[in-house]
């Protein structure tokens, strides 16, 4: 070969300083918008692929769980006129939400589900100080209005027995009461008796005053439990039968093809969205060179000329100088 160099290697003899160096046009790293547009035309069958597998996944999903239909259902309520509205109106909804009312058209209707599910799938919502809005959701609009029917029913029927229990607990204590302002009275009585036959005297009569004074309170009392016995009935017999449905139970409209729209289009934008991110992290993360731009700014200098891979045979230079034939 002797000290020269080869012919081909000076190619670039003619290319002055300014075009010897890299392009200006290049960015200041090899990651752009051009970079990614090529990763994703090259490697467009993962992100196409996965995008089909999200839409497949989505459609399956719609098909085996398709989302519930719903149905509402509004409650009129009469509360103890005594107590606090919005206190009552919590404790209302505490109940309709209860797992006791829960277990109650579990059992009525028979369902195939428990009664945590159940109550997962229905809501109870307060409208105002005496209204409460119940919502179920079931596989079909009609079951879904039977559903949220026997939540009200059922709900109205245990608040009807709860306040009529607690009625029943204050009858009690009145009654209790009442037992023992009657025995004082009757021994007050018999001490006024008693007391009257006794001769006339100061302390004779100073005595009947207090008796009497004594009488007259437990008169008080048996009155005021009578008296009060008589509201907590009428109480509680308003509030039993003065709550009800406001009218039947509705189905909530529901849209079939939004809904498929919208599990299908989410699964192809998801796979897609995935597979791109596959995609450009892969590239990002690859310290592979691809383009003719990539390998100048890796060099330093300009490429002029790209060729694809050599295939079949090529020559070498052999120990004296004459070509050689060898396989790339």
């Amino acid at each position: 070969m002797g000290d020269d160099l080869p012919e081909l290697l000076w190619d670039y003899d003619g290319l002055s300083a300014v075009e010897d160096r890299p392009s200006a046009g290049l960015p200041g790293g090899l990651v752009s918008l051009a970079f990614i547009t090529a990763a994703l035309k090259r490697r467009a069958w993962i992100w196409c692929l996965l995008a089909v597998l999200g839409l497949v996944v989505g459609a399956g999903l719609n098909y085996k769980y398709p989302p519930a239909y719903h149905a509402s259902a509004s409650v009129l309520l009469v509360d103890n006129p005594n107590q606090d509205p919005a206190t009552q109106i919590n404790n209302d909804q505490a109940i309709a939400q209860s797992e006791a009312v829960a277990s109650l058209v579990v059992s009525q209707l028979g369902l195939r589900q428990t009664v945590s599910s159940f109550q997962a799938a229905s809501t109870v919502t307060i409208v105002s100080d005496n209204v409460l809005l119940f919502n179920v959701g079931a596989p079909s609009a009609n079951d879904a209005v039977v559903r949220v029917t026997a939540l009200a029913d059922n709900f109205l029927k245990f608040r009807a027995q709860y306040e009529q229990g607690q009625q029943q607990q204050q009858l009690n204590i009145l009654d209790q009461q009442y037992s023992q302002a009657q025995s004082k009275l009757d021994l007050i009585n018999t001490q006024i008796s008693q007391v009257s036959a006794e001769p006339t005297s100061r302390a004779q009569q100073d005595e009947l005053t207090n008796l009497e004074t004594q009488r007259g309170v437990e008169d008080l009392i048996e009155q005021y439990v009578t008296n009060t016995k008589a509201t907590t009935a009428t109480a509680t017999a308003a509030m039993v039968s003065g709550s009800k449905l406001l009218g039947p139970a509705l189905a909530i409209p529901k849209s079939h093809l939004r809904t498929k729209v919208l599990y299908i289009g989410g699964g192809l934008l998801g796979g897609l969205a995935l597979g791109i991110a596959i995609v450009i992290i892969a590239e990002l993360a690859s310290d592979r060179l691809r383009r003719r731009d990539d390998v100048a700014q890796a060099l330093g200098a300009p490429v002029r000329l790209s060729v694809g891979a050599l295939r079949g045979a090529g020559y070498q230079v052999g120990p004296e100088g004459r070509p050689s034939e060898v396989s790339t």
